[in-house]
């Protein structure tokens, strides 16, 4: 698991996947899918907040 400063897009977008793909399993035990939860919500948050920012930039660019 990557410190969120050192994450990129693709990562986040690849270890959500993982996560995913884990849960489909079903084999995880209560404490270890509350964490996975938890993580997937922060690169959620993670990759919303990247996509904004992206979008401002490409928006400001566009006018100037």
């Amino acid at each position: 698991m990557k410190n969120n400063e050192q994450l990129t897009y693709k990562q986040a977008i690849q270890e959500l996947e993982n996560i995913v793909q884990d849960l489909e399993r079903d084999n995880q035990d209560i404490d270890t899918l509350c964490q996975r939860l938890m993580r997937a919500t922060e690169l959620v948050d993670f990759c919303r907040n990247r996509l904004t920012e992206v979008s401002n930039k490409v928006k400001q660019t566009l006018e100037e």
